[in-house]
């Protein structure tokens, strides 16, 4: 009887949407589309980028990604927030120079950890982006959604609550404002009970 009672504790442990996700803005102002090569990324292998906040759009002539100043992290659940990560760098350089075009993490599971960025003046300046996931995560993405942005304004643009970005969307321009979408993707959720299972 203790282990039928245990069972759904630990399936709703996972699942409770009351938990909330904990999630820290980092200053990526030093480091994302400064002139010359930088890695911007969430600061421990256990978060994942949620959100970009873009600031001073049009300021001293700024219209390119050096708008974006900096990242909302938000950390992974368990059992994810236990393990590794495996990571990839995705090179964008060419997604980012077309027009009407989605730079994404292309292998299945992954998400946004960090970019690798050569500039500031133009969205092919976002060269390379970091795409993780957690060791044991399935090679499937979760639900996934889009979200409209407008990085022109101040302010953060960001996925819902336990989601991640997994993509960015350009339209014509090679400037800031043709930044217009972002996606977002679940994790793929496993039982905290199953977790343990797999790994006694």
């Amino acid at each position: 009887m203790r282990f039928l009672v245990t069972v759904p504790f630990l399936l709703l442990f996972w699942s409770n949407p009351a938990r909330s996700q904990q999630c820290t803005e980092l200053d990526w102002t030093s480091t994302f589309a400064i002139a010359g090569d930088s890695m911007s990324q969430c600061e421990n292998n256990v978060s994942y980028v949620n959100g970009l906040r873009s600031a001073g759009y049009g300021a001293l002539v700024e219209t390119g990604p050096g708008v974006i100043k900096a990242a909302r992290c938000c950390a992974v659940k368990l059992p994810y927030s236990q393990e590794g990560n495996d990571c990839y760098w995705d090179e964008w350089w060419t997604a980012l120079s077309r027009q009407d075009s989605w730079a994404t993490c292309q292998r299945k599971g992954y998400l946004f950890h960090g970019f690798f960025t050569v500039g500031r003046n133009f969205l092919a300046d976002i060269g390379m982006g970091q795409c993780c996931k957690p060791s044991s995560h399935p090679d499937e993405d979760g639900s996934c959604s889009e979200v409209n942005v407008d990085f022109t304004a101040d302010g953060t643009k960001q996925c819902p609550d336990d989601t991640f970005m997994k993509g960015i969307y350009k339209t014509k321009c090679s400037t800031i404002d043709c930044l217009t979408r972002i996606r977002c993707c679940t994790m793929v959720p496993v039982s905290y009970l199953c977790y343990l299972m797999t790994v006694s």
